[in-house]
């Protein structure tokens, strides 16, 4: 996002237990050519994309816990 600030004020109403990545120049989301926001990426050790998911709402969390579990080899 461009304005920081929105992020932070976001983050402040709505706690989340990982790590956000701020991108104000552009270059992760042209890099993952980011569909929307929020986005958030499933990724392998090797640093491979192994899921994506864009905007609010759009994955159950029981579909995301599936493909966590699947990716470390727990599935």
């Amino acid at each position: 996002d461009e304005q920081p600030a929105d992020g932070q004020r976001f983050l402040k109403e709505e706690p989340v237990g990982f790590t956000v990545v701020g991108d104000p120049k552009g270059e992760l989301a042209e890099r993952y050519a980011l569909l929307g926001m929020p986005s958030s990426f499933l990724m392998g050790r090797d640093g491979q994309v192994l899921q994506k998911h864009s905007g609010f709402y759009s994955y159950s969390p029981t579909r995301i816990e599936a493909e966590i579990r699947a990716a470390l080899g727990k599935d």
